[in-house]
């Protein structure tokens, strides 16, 4: 079994998150980067993995929508519900 991670790259600055589900090798399609739809099991990960997909982009349009610059550690920040720390005096 190998761990399925989630990556972004945005303007060459790149994180991973871990999924925190495994796959067979065998099971996964590289060309597609998803699993293999054969059996139920697999196209319930499938799901799950598209729900992450889904609220990167949704925690990405809300970034945009603030127009300011963003990097894609403020995106997994945003996904992750971790607010960033302001300096104090």
């Amino acid at each position: 079994m190998i761990p399925i991670y989630s990556r972004v790259t945005i303007s060459g600055e790149r994180i991973e998150l871990s999924t925190k589900r495994n796959i067979l090798l065998k099971n996964w399609d590289k060309k597609r980067q998803r699993p293999k739809l054969k059996t139920n099991e697999l196209k319930q990960l499938n799901y799950h993995l598209e729900q992450i997909r889904n609220k990167f982009y949704v925690e990405h349009q809300k970034l945009v929508q603030k127009e300011n610059p963003f990097s894609a550690m403020d995106l997994k920040m945003a996904y992750l519900n971790i607010k960033a720390k302001t300096k104090g005096i």
